[in-house]
Order: structure tokens, then C-alpha cells, then sequence
């Protein structure tokens, strides 16, 4: 897989003529708590989602999961998230071509 840069605005996307491969990812995700018992929230969550990845770096990877086609939009908009890689836990590519590519990290 070639490495991608994750710029300033994601730019995974922009421009891409093909469709980048289908991912899955569970991971770590941080915990936010207001007013609550501190002792509770001790952990980071187990997190998972499906999408693109649409960009990758040394420090992360960039899925995205919506995105606008067509439409004449002068600015291409997506939505989905930035993971580092240090708290991915399992990486599975889901399209034919990199179907069976698998990595768990933790």
C-alpha cells in the first residue's frame, strides 16, 4: 500500500480517480466523562468502524465512511476519522484486492 499524506483539510480524497480500498478497524478511543466517578472511566473504550481508507501516514490512517459524489460541488466533503496507529488494535481490508490482508497491532 502506498503512503499517503494526511494534510492539513484530510486530503485523502481529493482528486482520487479510483476507489481507495475498504477497511475495518476496531480500536482504542478516548474517554470523555463530566461530573462522573473518575474510577469508572479508567480505560479507553473498544472501538470499530468500516469505511475507505482514504489516507495514511507513519503516525495514522484516515477512514472515511460518507462522502459526496457528483453534484458539482466545488469541494469535495466527507465525513469519518483520523485513528493513530498506536491505538489500532486489528486492520482488515475488506475489497477483493486486498481481501485476506490482515493485521492485528495489539
Amino acid at each position: 500500500m502506498t503512503e499517503k499524506n494526511l494534510g492539513a483539510n484530510g486530503g485523502g480524497l481529493r482528486g482520487q480517480k479510483r476507489v481507495p480500498p475498504l477497511v475495518y478497524v476496531r480500536y482504542l478511543d478516548h474517554v470523555l466523562f463530566k461530573d462522573m466517578d473518575p474510577a469508572a472511566y479508567s480505560n479507553p473504550f473498544t472501538r470499530e468502524t468500516i469505511g475507505w481508507l482514504a489516507g495514511e501516514n507513519e503516525r495514522a490512517i484516515q477512514v472515511v465512511w460518507e462522502r459526496q459524489i457528483g453534484g458539482g460541488a466545488t469541494r469535495q466533503k466527507a465525513t469519518g476519522l483520523v485513528i493513530l496507529k498506536s491505538d489500532i488494535i486489528e486492520r482488515k481490508f475488506l475489497n477483493d484486492k486486498e481481501e485476506g490482508k490482515h493485521d492485528v497491532y495489539k
